[in-house]
């Protein structure tokens, strides 16, 4: 046999044992079935008892099978378990595992570099799942959205006006003098939470709008509320209050994009308004006669309340593979209130990208763009014609008044235009390193930027409405009030992760992070305009304003200790390092210290 023969035939035979070699093992990616999620720790057992597990990335490989086809066995604490028959030498392989209606084995954001497994935590959590919940029952605003779905968190309601924003309490009042509102985090990166902002008006308070209801529920994906001073330990002096963590919307693993369109329509209204409100009573020819101004408007062809019509459209695309996915998607909402001056006109978008260039790497960015404009219904501080109704005289139903306190309902509409404009811009980058299987590390950073305008305009009267509000107020005025708040960013954290033996498991993290929150304030009024038509500050005869800003900087460090026992006893130590620039001279640091225990008694139907 000649030598080329040979050679020819030892080649053929080499090619055909690569490719055995080659089909002998199967590899692929673990995910939720529901966000796309890499899921890792995944038991994946193939039938005859070779296995593995899925490293952070989701991914798992297994080697050595024989026969062209494998039964795979799936299984992760919180999903339901599979068993799926794939085809040896399939090294593409996407496995979607779902929740149990009980998911213990829930990832949750806690300020390390993985987060947390729910059943791990000896304090409670509690997480909304907002994409789930849009779909089911859209909610308009986060306070609708958040309120009734968490035990433990208050809603607060604001005025009931389009626009106004609530308060929220996490298991009641924490401080007599400081602010008892939670810190709110988007994507890892800490925003403005202001409330109760707007024009300050004299003896009346402040304004009705909040921070909070900038942010659309339909780019949301998940809320996780940290309750009570436990948060402190990882996210700083100023967690007692609470956490809320905010997850935006991400790419999904998916064979081609999906194109997403909603529409919201509606209507709110006043039930009832004449059976509702409490008439006023007063002495009139010696006799008390009470005085509905409901019915009175409706006998005069005017209506004191308004079908209020919202609207909303929604537009987003998603997709992706392993190495790269997106999420883009942007609303427009229109929403009237059940008075003529109150309405609110909000635009959001929001771009996510993931990057994953190794197994060792992946890259989160994340950027969001607000801009809501609130026209809000506005009497003296009392909101709408509200005071003038209540407070109002039956002495009065047959002046001009028509018993109104302040005047008639068409003078009151007219003459105070208060506004709040807000364009907010957020974004954040997020960079992981698994160098190895026991060490990974992560880097957080990020802005928000909110330029928040609001206004209170009182309009030179013209010469029917004199007499409600004569001598030198019926020129007018207008208050002006620019505050822009910047919160910096940056957010380092490093875990171990090990079997110490075969029941003990040891992670431990590492962790410094830096808050920084500047407000710039500059407030102007103008009094006396000399004509009609001429509604800015520049141009009223007595002017007045200040300028002024406020730093705030928090710098801290935290370690923690976690020991698992079985997968079923945890056992947590922590202690956490603050300064901030609001603690003075005489006091440089404050420490908060941890310790909790979680252990699962029974899950997915077994006891043990």
């Amino acid at each position: 046999m000649k030598l080329s023969k040979v050679l020819g035939l030892s080649s053929a035979f080499l090619a055909v044992l690569s490719f055995q070699a080659l089909a002998q093992e199967v590899a692929g990616t673990v995910v939720d079935s529901r966000s796309g999620r890499p899921l890792d720790r995944v038991q994946v057992v193939a039938e005859g008892g070779a296995g593995t597990r899925t490293d952070t990335r989701g991914r798992f490989r297994i080697t050595g099978l024989t026969g062209a086809q494998v039964t795979l066995n799936v299984a992760l604490i919180g999903y339901r378990p599979l068993v799926q028959q794939v085809q040896v030498g399939n090294t593409q392989l996407v496995i979607q595992l779902t929740e149990m209606a009980v998911n213990l084995g829930e990832i949750i954001v806690t300020g390390t570099v993985a987060g947390a497994e729910k059943r791990t935590l000896g304090n409670s959590v509690t997480t909304v799942r907002a994409a789930e919940t849009q779909e089911l029952a859209p909610a308009p605003d986060m306070s609708n959205l958040i309120n009734s779905r968490a035990p433990g968190v208050v809603v607060i309601p604001g005025t009931g006006q389009v626009g106004s924003a609530p308060r929220i309490r996490i298991r009641g009042v924490n401080s007599f003098s400081l602010t008892d509102q939670p810190l709110i985090y988007i994507d890892g990166v800490r925003v403005a939470n202001d409330v109760s902002t707007g024009i300050v008006v004299q003896a009346f308070g402040s304004g009705i709008a909040g921070r909070l209801n900038d942010l659309d529920p339909d780019q949301i994906e998940s809320i996780e509320i940290i309750k009570g001073p436990a948060a402190s330990t990882l996210y700083g002096t100023e967690a007692a209050n609470g956490v809320i963590q905010i997850i935006t919307k991400r790419g999904k693993i998916s064979d081609r994009s999906e194109i997403k369109f909603g529409v919201r329509m509606g209507g709110q209204w006043f039930m009832n308004p004449e059976g509702r409100i409490v008439e006023p009573v007063n002495l009139v020819n010696g006799e008390l006669v009470s005085w509905n101004p409901v019915e009175q408007e409706a006998a005069l062809g005017n209506k004191l309340f308004r079908t209020g019509f919202g609207q909303g459209y929604s537009l987003s695309i998603t997709g992706g593979n392993p190495v790269f996915n997106y999420y883009a998607g942007t609303t427009w909402d229109r929403d009237k209130g059940i008075e003529p001056t109150n309405q609110q006109k909000r635009f959001t978008g929001n771009l996510n990208l993931s990057i994953t260039p190794s197994s060792k790497y992946d890259i989160r960015t994340s950027l969001g763009i607000v801009r809501n404009d609130i026209n809000q219904a506005f009497e003296a501080g009392a909101g709408g014609i509200w005071f003038s109704t209540i407070f109002g005289d039956p002495a009065q139903v047959n002046t001009s008044r028509r018993g109104f306190i302040f005047g008639p309902p068409e003078y009151q509409w007219y003459f105070r235009q208060p506004r709040q404009l807000v364009n907010r811009y957020t974004g954040s980058v997020q960079i992981t390193h698994r160098p190895n299987s026991v060490l990974s590390h992560r880097l957080i950073v990020g802005l928000d930027q909110t330029e928040e305008s609001s206004e209170q305009l009182n309009r030179y009267l013209p010469p029917e409405f004199v007499e409600f509000n004569s001598g030198v107020a019926r020129l007018g005025l207008k208050f002006s009030q620019r505050r822009d708040i910047q919160y910096i960013t940056a957010d380092y954290s490093g875990s171990a992760a090990f079997d110490v033996t075969d029941n003990w498991r040891s992670t431990s993290s590492v962790g410094a992070q830096l808050y920084r929150r500047r407000t710039d304030l500059v407030w102007a009024q103008g009094d006396q305009f000399p004509a009609p038509d001429l509604e800015t500050v520049a141009a009223a005869a007595v002017r007045s304003g200040f300028d002024d800003y406020v730093e705030n900087t928090t710098v801290g460090v935290f370690m923690q200790q976690q020991m698992a026992f079985k997968d079923r006893l945890f056992l947590t130590g922590a202690a956490r390092v603050d300064n901030n620039s609001a603690f003075g001279e005489n006091f440089d640091f404050v420490v908060y210290p941890k310790v909790s225990a979680a252990y699962v008694v029974k899950e997915g139907g077994e006891g043990r």
